[in-house]
């Protein structure tokens, strides 16, 4: 049985500060954070200060690793690894998330992210190893308002790897619900936390099947 202080956060996307929306988290109560926030590169593309990000990031980290022993935080493969420096957890791996085909970008040929996974060992049940490379297809835009969207099915074999059915999994910067589309649709239990409204409501209707932001209105829990 779920215990009751998680009941409120349990599937379901919010629209809030990541920093808040952690500090209430009991300690431990998450299995598994994966995310993809907003990089230094991608700073001034979401209206961040990169100065005022990097704060925000070690305040987030904190938070992260109070609450879990396992983190996930993908990156470009052209973003300088350093900006993980705030994490504590020991280091693991990375996994090459591959895109298929890769695309230019200036003089860089860009053909993968990178998911640096930080924290306990334990495997989900299933699998016995954990990959080191994931490769999909180029990712449908459709009416996707979030300029950086993840690929569903990186993220599904993600959420495949380091859970088990009906754990919980937390994105605290969860933008258009990846993350979370993810982990429902694996059987896990899911909690994403974004600051945008628009990405939050497209989140929140993606997972119940509604395209677009149509009729809803970005609910928030207690603090």
């Amino acid at each position: 049985m779920m215990p009751l202080f998680l009941q409120d956060y349990v599937n379901t996307i919010v629209c809030g500060d990541a920093i808040e929306r952690l500090s209430v988290l009991p300690e431990g109560s998450v299995d598994v954070v994966m995310t993809d926030p907003p990089w230094p590169e991608t700073a001034v593309d979401f209206d961040i200060d990169p100065a005022e990000l990097l704060v925000m990031w070690k305040g987030a980290c904190r938070e992260i690793c109070r609450v879990t022993d396992r983190v996930l935080v993908i990156l470009g493969c052209d973003t300088n690894p350093s900006f993980l420096a705030p994490i504590t957890l020991p280091f693991f791996r990375v996994i090459w998330l591959r895109r298929i085909p890769p695309v230019y970008r200036g003089s860089l040929l860009y053909g993968s992210d990178v998911a640096y996974l930080f924290g306990h060992r334990r495997l989900n049940g299933v699998h016995r190893v954990i990959g080191g490379e994931i490769n999909s297809g180029i990712r449908p835009r459709g009416d996707n308002p979030h300029p950086c969207f993840r690929n569903l099915n990186h993220m599904r074999k993600l959420v495949e790897y380091l859970s088990k059915p009906n754990q919980l999994i937390l994105d605290p910067f969860c933008g258009s619900g990846t993350t979370c589309q993810a982990a429902r649709d694996l059987e896990r239990l899911y909690y994403g936390i974004d600051e945008n409204p628009t990405y939050v409501a497209y989140a929140i209707n993606r997972l119940k099947g509604v395209q677009g932001n149509k009729d809803v209105e970005p609910r928030t829990v207690p603090r």
